[in-house]
């Protein structure tokens, strides 16, 4: 019995481990003065660490955008939420025909190393996918699903 609480005890736990929420008031100045640089049509910003970056999360006119930054200031990468006809057609092209019987539940824009990639979030039976894209409509690999 024992063993099993102290399971629930570290499973409510793990998520609170891999990221959690921050006042502004802790976010280096560095990260204060490039996120506002980049993104300066935006007041409300909730924080977040995850791992060793900090997350930005906020809207722009009504769209949802998150942001990654190093301790240094650096944008490594972000997104905003798209519409699925906001996605490129050789995107949609390549949902159509890879994944028959999915359709697009969710769809971002990300921006990482000065490249541009679309993540889409499949809905389909029996299960869910979670891909990038390249503009092309090619799978991107290489790029980790955000």
């Amino acid at each position: 019995m024992k063993t099993f609480l102290l399971s629930i005890v570290l499973f409510a736990f793990a998520g609170y481990a891999t990221a959690q929420d921050i006042p502004a008031s802790q976010v280096p100045v560095a990260i204060v003065k490039a996120f506002k640089l980049k993104f300066p049509r935006t007041s409300k910003v909730e924080w977040e660490m995850k791992g060793n970056l900090y997350e930005a999360e906020f809207k722009v006119d009504r769209r949802e955008y998150k942001a990654l930054y190093d301790a240094a200031g650096k944008l490594q990468t972000y997104k905003r939420e798209i519409s699925p006809n906001e996605l490129p057609a050789a995107v949609r092209n390549a949902i159509a025909t890879q994944y028959k019987g999915f359709h697009i539940d969710d769809a971002d824009r990300l921006e990482k190393n000065g490249k541009v990639y679309y993540q889409v979030d499949l809905d389909g039976k029996p299960h869910d996918e979670h891909v990038v894209f390249n503009a092309n409509g090619t799978v991107a690999n290489d790029v980790a699903y955000w």
